[in-house]
């Protein structure tokens, strides 16, 4: 799989995701990358996304609530997650969502690897992914210990 079929402004993802999954993107291409899932949009936007907000580990939104939850049900096993800020060292032992902010804009969330690149961004584009990565700065981590 290609992970521009998981791409947050793919026409065929729901509104709510185009507008603001990249959080819930970003723990969905761990799922893949970890978890070995064979992902589509219809899997992330049906079973995925219902699951999730029936849960309550992410709403309506996709503000994610649980993303420990998130990454367990991904066969990603991890025990919890904390927020570090931008100079955090990741450890081999950790998974990091990078969290991104550009001048004007709304915070945009990226799967990071530990040598502080971004391994999958959510928002593809003709420019390389999102502006908040090409022109913002990391401003902080969303860390989870492998369990």
């Amino acid at each position: 799989m290609e992970t521009s079929v998981i791409a947050q402004n793919y026409s065929r993802m729901r509104a709510a995701i185009q507008e603001y999954g990249c959080y819930f993107l970003s723990l969905t291409w761990f799922g893949w990358k970890y978890g070995q899932l064979e992902l589509s949009a219809e899997l992330i936007n049906e079973e995925l996304y219902e699951t999730f907000v029936k849960r309550g580990w992410m709403r309506e939104t996709c503000f994610i609530l649980r993303p420990d939850e998130i990454l367990n049900y991904l066969r990603v096993p991890v025990t919890g997650v904390v927020k570090r800020p931008a100079s955090y060292v990741v450890r081999d032992s950790e998974l990091a969502v990078g969290q991104w902010k550009a001048s004007g804009m709304i915070s945009h969330f990226v799967a990071m690897d530990n040598d502080r690149c971004v391994a999958y961004d959510p928002w593809q584009s003709r420019e390389g992914g999102s502006r908040a990565v090409r022109e913002g700065q990391l401003i902080s981590y969303r860390i989870f210990q492998r369990g």
